[in-house]
């Protein structure tokens, strides 16, 4: 079966063309040109051309009729090279996808589709009205991303330090406009997938980081980076106080040794001083002892 072709990449003048609807879009190193989504129905080793042929070209044509599907929703349009010569065109919406490229591979031995789009909005928050803002297109069409204060395993909320040093609380998406927009998706390829296949959708849980977005997932694993490093300070402090506390213990020992030896020298001193004491009168007895044998001689 032949690839399926929804819409020719466009070259670097093209790309240039429609980087003009946007004004000073390319400029902006905090935005991404394009996106992309890959749309798979199984892999290599289970709908694979050279495992399950038979599966293989079904998973085909269910992904060419789940494309038609796409290209007819109301917040996707394709651009071709007429669209991208008109200088005053404009998409069919306010918001949406612009899709630009869209092509069937086999190239990983199973059947998948690669789909590249522009995210377009005319209700920018900041800067020009027109703009390709990922989330807010995402909301504009009904899939807001929204955000909540950041908890521990405990359920203890998050705090931050901000550059004036006050306590601000520690934000995190719990929920991303783009990833239920592409899950309301899938769904409806899952339905179909039954429909047609009669299978059911399998979630092999490969990729660690789920339907989270790839910044999310950083942030998540960031967050658990620093929990760790918390808990190794905590634990390496926990060791510094009892080293001190057994550091305190043998320096009152110590102190106590160093006392009793001084009282040791203390009472040696003494016991010199009347031994000394001693052999002088004994020398002074001696002495007289010397004079009366004299005397008596």
């Amino acid at each position: 079966m032949q690839p399926l072709v929804i819409a020719q990449r466009v070259g670097c003048d093209s790309v240039n063309t429609t980087i003009n609807i946007y004004g000073h879009l390319y400029p902006n190193k905090q935005k991404h040109l394009t996106y992309e989504i890959i749309w798979q129905i199984g892999d290599m080793r289970d709908i694979g051309f050279n495992l399950n042929l038979e599966d293989a070209d079904k998973a085909q044509t269910l992904l060419d009729d789940f494309i038609m599907y796409l290209l007819e929703l109301s917040e996707v349009c394709v651009v071709t090279q007429k669209e991208l010569d008109a200088p005053n065109w404009k998409p069919p919406f306010e918001a949406g996808l612009i899709v630009h490229h869209m092509t069937y591979h086999e190239d990983e031995n199973s059947p998948h589709i690669h789909m590249t789009y522009i995210p377009y909005t005319t209700h920018s928050k900041s800067g020009a009205p027109i703009q390709n803002v990922f989330s807010q297109m995402f909301e504009d069409i009904g899939y807001p991303t929204t955000m909540k204060q950041a908890t521990t395993e405990s359920g203890e909320l998050v705090w931050q330090t901000d550059k004036d040093g006050n306590q601000v609380p520690q934000m995190k998406r719990n929920r991303h406009g783009g990833v239920d927009w592409i899950e309301t998706q899938k769904l409806v390829l899952q339905k179909k997938m039954m429909m047609r296949l009669g299978c059911n959708r399998f979630y092999k849980g490969s990729n660690p980081r789920g339907n989270l977005e790839l910044s999310d997932y950083r942030r998540e694993k960031a967050a658990e980076t620093a929990k760790e490093a918390e808990l190794k300070l905590d634990a390496v402090m926990d060791r510094i106080a009892s080293a001190q506390t057994t550091i305190h213990v043998q320096a009152e020992q110590m102190e106590a040794t160093q006392e009793n030896l001084e009282k040791g020298v203390e009472a040696e001193q003494q016991l010199n001083a009347r031994i000394t004491g001693k052999r002088a009168e004994l020398d002074e007895v001696t002495q007289d002892l010397t004079d009366k044998k004299n005397e008596v001689e």
